[in-house]
């Protein structure tokens, strides 16, 4: 279900850029970027005390971070290059000077994480929507699949200011699978959870047409009451925090019931067989139509859905099987659900890009706003990252970093073409996706 915004785009190739146009374009990506954070992001310092405008220490981090840079002190070694900084200026005016790691940080701590979502979600989406407009040109089924899943970011565990230990922070993601966007980033409380986290967002979304996916966790009654009422569908898993639920599906799923399946297309599917870094991998789905019982209660669930997984490890001769349990509101055939809880892992491949290419489990940021502002801009670069290797064609986002690192300028300029809406529409308007 839905459309993979970046299997569409790396269909499209460019033909090249007016060069002689690079430096107006470029200005006016950043200052479209630059006008979002004047008109949506709040800075509580005081006027007079001021000495970097916060437009310019954003742009300075966003500068940083497409650059290779995972922390607050490269930030501040990253403004000190004079190719760097003499680029900022281009933005910035002349004046700009880049501001010290712990300006960075204090300012980023002071910031609220739910502006900086919306900046960031708003700019992504004016880029990725016009490009998907005229790429798809109508075509398409339009839903839109949303993950929700909690990061724990590994070594923010110390008191801010004195280092005693306490909970890593931790920060709920909302990210949409088709766009490739992380649309919200926010801090969960170390006296909750991410339950009314979730809740809380997904009461301001409108989740027509919108398929969501979320662990056991946030399988909760309230939750699925909240999509349904949307008129979105949900897709959730079932574990130990419901064991009379996941009880009841196992035994629903007994042989005989899956033997059962197997002659009827819309109740049994078998994946096609997937093999990568040494393994191969085979699922199989199970559905089956519930109502009523220990299911009572549950707003709208129709389906309950048995998720099997085989892997078999080539190099090291071993074999591990996993089976999961699922609620749904989806009247769907077994290869729709299937494909559903497959696409999922996209939040999980967000988890890993940040990990390894983006080390956030070795960003010692204490402060949760810090920390969740400076992932926010992590996951903007990220998604820049992958909607320019699409485009250019590159196998993996790491080798775009790659490029930023040995010709930044060059990187740079091509990067801001491919985010400006009329050169966008200049350069796809007569093409057709093969």
């Amino acid at each position: 279900m839905g459309d993979d915004f970046f299997l569409l785009v790396e269909r499209m190739k460019p033909e090249g850029f007016d060069r002689m146009e690079a430096v107006r374009i470029r200005k006016r990506v950043m200052w479209r970027l630059i006008r979002l954070v004047d008109g949506n992001v709040h800075d509580p310092r005081q006027g007079g005390k001021v000495r970097h405008p916060l437009k310019n220490i954003i742009v300075f981090a966003f500068l940083a971070v497409l650059g290779g840079v995972n922390n607050f002190h490269a930030m501040e070694a990253f403004c000190k290059s004079r190719e760097k900084l003499k680029i900022a200026r281009i933005f910035l005016g002349p004046d700009a000077q880049g501001p010290s790691h712990d300006t960075f940080e204090r300012v980023f701590s002071l910031l609220e994480p739910s502006e900086m979502s919306m900046v960031v979600r708003v700019f992504l989406l004016s880029v990725f929507e016009t490009t998907l407009e005229v790429v798809k040109k109508g075509k398409g089924d339009g839903v839109r699949h949303i993950c929700i899943d909690g990061k724990e970011g590994r070594g923010s565990g110390r008191l801010h200011g004195c280092g005693a230990q306490i909970p890593n922070n931790q920060v709920l993601h909302v990210y949409d699978a088709n766009m490739g966007i992380c649309l919200h980033s926010e801090p969960i409380d170390s006296k909750t959870n991410e339950i009314p986290v979730a809740q809380r967002i997904l009461q301001g979304m409108d989740l027509a047409r919108t398929v969501v996916t979320f662990d056991a966790m946030n399988t909760q009654r309230q939750t699925l009451a909240i999509i349904a009422g949307r008129g979105g569908w949900y897709v959730g898993g079932l574990k130990g925090n419901h064991k009379s639920l996941a009880e009841e599906a196992r035994q629903l799923f007994d042989e005989k019931e899956l033997q059962r399946s197997l002659g009827d297309r819309r109740r049994h599917w078998e994946g096609p067989v997937e093999k990568a870094g040494g393994k191969v991998v085979v699922r199989k789905v199970y559905t089956m139509p519930i109502g009523g019982g220990l299911f009572e209660g549950w707003e709208g669930v129709c389906t309950l859905v048995r998720y099997d997984r085989r892997s078999e490890d080539m190099n090291r001769g071993t074999v591990s099987e996993e089976t999961r349990y699922y609620l749904s509101n989806m009247d769907e055939p077994a290869k729709t659900l299937g494909q559903v809880i497959r696409r999922h892992w996209e939040i999980e491949s967000l988890h890993r890009y940040l990990d390894v290419m983006y080390r956030d489990d070795e960003n010692a940021t204490t402060d949760k706003n810090a920390y969740t502002n400076l992932g926010i801009i992590k996951k903007l670069s990220l998604s820049l990252h992958k909607h320019m290797r699409a485009i250019k064609g590159d196998a993996y986002v790491a080798d775009i970093r790659k490029k930023f690192l040995y010709d930044y300028h060059n990187t740079l300029m091509d990067l801001l073409h491919y985010c400006d809406l009329p050169t966008i529409r200049r350069w796809l308007d007569d093409k057709d996706p093969r």
